[in-house]
Formats: C-alpha cells, structure tokens, sequence
C-alpha cells in the first residue's frame, strides 16, 4: 500500500471520530444514532474499496514480476544458446593463425551479434597450394550463422576437387547453393589459391568486396572479375584473375564490416581510411560501435630472411643416386620458397661435391652412406654433407676427373674454392669431426 492510499484511509476514520462526525457522542453534534451508523458504514465502504483496488494492484504486479522473471529466465536461456551456437559457428572455422614455408596468414572475426554470417577459411590443397575463403551471408543471427556453416563446407568440399580453379569451384557451390535453398539467401564470396613456391594467387569473386595487396610502394585494390553473389540464380560463371605478391608483402582480405564500421562519433572508416591504416601498419583503433560483422584475412609472403626450412636425406657412394639430387634439392628449395637459380647452383654445388667423394675419395668402398643436411634460415641456404672416410681438404687442387668436370679451368683452386669461384655457393669450410668429415656449403637467398 503506497503512501497516499494509506494517508486516504486515516482520513476517513478520523471523520468518523471527529466532532460532529459520524461518531460524535459527547453532545456537541446533532446527528441521530442511525444516522451516525450510516456515516460509519459509508467510511468504511470507501476503506473497503481502497483496500479492495489497492489488492488488484498487488495482483497485478506480482503477476508482472512473475512475467519478468518468465522473461528474464527465457532471455538467460537465449543467450546460452546464442552462447552455444556462437561457439558452434567457431568451430566450422579454422584457427586465427596458419603458417607454411614462405606464407603467414592471420585471420580476425567480430559478429555484430552473438552470432553472424561472415566467415573465413584457409585450407591446403597440397604440398604448395593454399585456399583463401572471405564470404559474408546477407543477413545476421542464428539463420546467418546457419547458411554460412553449409557455404563453407561446401566450398571446402568442393575446392579440394582437383580438377577445379577459383572459377569453376565458385561455378559448382553457386548452382549447389540455389539448389539447396531455392534463392531464399545469398552470400559475397571472394576465394583465392595461392601458390607459396612463386607468389602467385589466382581468385575468383561472387559479388564481394576486392583484397588489397599492400607493397612497399602503397595499397591497391587487386582487379575486379565480375561475379554475382552466390545462390541467388543458378548457371552462373566466375572469370578468374590472377595476381601476385611480392616476398615481405601482404594481401588483405575482409567483409564489408570493416569499412563502413563506425567510431563513438558514428563516423565511418571508409575504404580511404582502411588503406591508409593497411598502408601505416597501425591497428585497429578501439571503441568502435560494430554495426555490421567484420572478418579480415592477412596474407604475408615472408621474405627469404624469415623462411626457415629443413631437409635431411642420405645418399650411397654410387652414382644411380646422383638423380635423387635434383629430387631433394627440389623439395628443399620449394618447402623455403626458394628461387630457381639459387637452388639449380646448389643441386650443382652437391652433385659436384658427390662426384668427388663417390669417384675419388669412396670409390674403393663396396657400399657407404652420405649423409646430406639442407637449411634454411636467416636468409641463408646451407648445405652440410658428412661421411665416414678418410680425412680430405677440399681447398686442396682438384683431382683430374674434377677438371674433365669443367670445375677449375685453371686446375689452381680445389673443390671448395671452385664452387665458390663460379658462385654456386657464397662459402665452403670443411672439418673432421671424429672419425667424420664434414663439408658445408653455404649461400644467401635473395629475398
């Protein structure tokens, strides 16, 4: 009972008590008795029907406190589940950070809501082959989140075919897509293979917004290919484009979210904007108000510096290995990203190196093992070959097949200083290590 109607309920008793009220007995008030008991009973008549309103009003909001606390109950359950299916939504997606020989790719998503219908992916197709997804699902919420999840698998599914591009894959999810859901949706895809031996990254666009590639020389936006969004019309076709990044350079791929995000001053980012924050390397300032889903993909091409690799393989003291060379060498250089020249003069570097030892220093021994250790790190290519014969200098003058081998024309210089002389390696240094000789062939990777 609230303070008024209390106040309006000792009122009226008091005019029953009051003289000449309904209640005055003492002789100062002319009423009769019946008419004193009329008074008594209107007064309590009107206390009645306060206390009777004053009831309905206590009913009614315990019955909205009950609703409140119905709704509150339903909301925490909501938010469990939006909790849950946030959680799910994650989960089709792969970790923030990958990493290969030659490639660093980093990846950011944040939904406007709990849920939403960007996404991201990253996937090998093989040993050198990289598939790059960004896609954004018109909408947001659980049914956004929904039609993302089966984009995504699909694509994923549908990429790892070997016999499909950019183009042909997004040809593919586009007709499965309108197929599966009849237009009722559609989604901005924008994905891309890149290849980590060259740089090279070959796409396709649905409808979405282009990558940057960011250089030392600036930002630009990589050439747009056309495309619709996908699952809107079926018998649709995706060119392709093909564009390459440079060692230590960058390709950023994002959602719409991140340009037109806005500040507390509701001033939006802008594509100008983005650039230039992309082109200063800054982050992303804080206190922004997300009113789309934003979702970036960073794609670094690391320089020769930052490539670390590693190869370990053993070779026998005959010549029908000297093939297996090329085969190793190979694979060495393509797992560091490693240029064409500078692994064809270190192939070179080992089969002349392997000549001498199988021809000359080996040539006696019935089966023997070399074995070979590739490096890369720091910029630098080294290649360490160890045996178990005799002790040898390889800076002494070079035997006579090394000559008919073309490796000194002079015959002044031995096998390291030959290498070195005609730049297949930058350095050669030889020890005995025990029982073991040890020769290490050393040269740096442009980057």
């Amino acid at each position: 009972m609230n303070e008024e109607e209390r106040r309006d309920i000792l009122t009226d008793l008091a005019e029953v008590q009051a003289p000449g009220g309904a209640a005055d007995t003492d002789g100062t008030g002319d009423h009769e008795g019946g008419n004193e008991l009329q008074m008594i009973g209107m007064a309590f008549q009107k206390m009645t029907g306060r206390v009777g309103r004053q009831q309905q009003r206590l009913t009614t909001l315990v019955a909205q406190l009950q609703e409140a606390l119905r709704t509150k109950t339903a909301y925490m359950a909501l938010q469990r589940d939006l909790q849950i299916a946030s959680r799910v939504q994650r989960s089709f997606l792969p970790g923030e950070r990958f990493e290969a020989p030659g490639v660093k790719i980093q990846a950011a998503m944040h939904p406007a809501k709990e849920v939403g219908g960007d996404f991201y992916d990253f996937f090998l197709l093989d040993e050198n082959r990289i598939g790059v997804v960004v896609g954004d699902v018109a909408g947001k919420g659980v049914p956004a989140s929904m039609f993302m999840a089966v984009t995504r698998t699909v694509i994923r599914a549908t990429a790892r075919q070997v016999e499909y591009g950019p183009g042909e894959c997004l040809r593919v999810v586009n007709d499965t897509l309108v197929e599966a859901t009849g237009g009722d949706m559609f989604v901005t895809v924008f994905y891309g293979v890149y290849d980590v031996r060259d740089g090279s990254f070959v796409y396709a666009n649905g409808g979405h917004n282009p990558p940057v590639l960011v250089t030392r020389d600036g930002v630009q936006r990589i050439p747009l290919t056309g495309g619709v969004a996908l699952a809107m019309f079926d018998g649709l076709t995706y060119e392709e484009g093909l564009v390459t990044v440079p060692p230590g350079c960058k390709l950023f791929l994002y959602t719409d979210g991140v340009p037109e995000s806005a500040n507390l001053a509701e001033e939006e980012y802008g594509y100008e904007r983005m650039e230039e924050i992309l082109r200063q390397s800054a982050d992303r300032s804080t206190g922004d108000t997300l009113f789309d889903d934003i979702t970036m993909v960073a794609l670094d091409r690391n320089t020769a510096k930052d490539r670390i690799a590693v190869r370990r393989f053993s070779l026998r003291n005959n010549r029908a290995d000297l093939p297996r060379i090329a085969e190793e060498i190979r694979a060495f250089a393509e797992s560091g990203g490693i240029g064409g020249s500078v692994a064809e003069h270190l192939q070179q570097a080992l089969e002349e190196t392997m000549v001498n030892a199988i021809d000359d220093r080996l040539s006696a021994v019935s089966e023997y093992e070399i074995t070979v250790r590739a490096t890369l790190d720091a910029g630098v290519a080294e290649v360490t070959v160890e045996d178990d014969g005799g002790a040898y200098d390889p800076m002494e003058e070079p035997s006579e097949r090394d000559r008919d081998l073309g490796m000194e024309p002079g015959g002044t210089a031995g096998l390291g200083e030959g290498l070195m002389r005609r730049s297949l390696v930058d350095e050669v240094s030889y020890m005995r290590v025990g029982e073991r000789n040890r020769l290490v062939m050393r040269k740096r990777v442009d980057t």
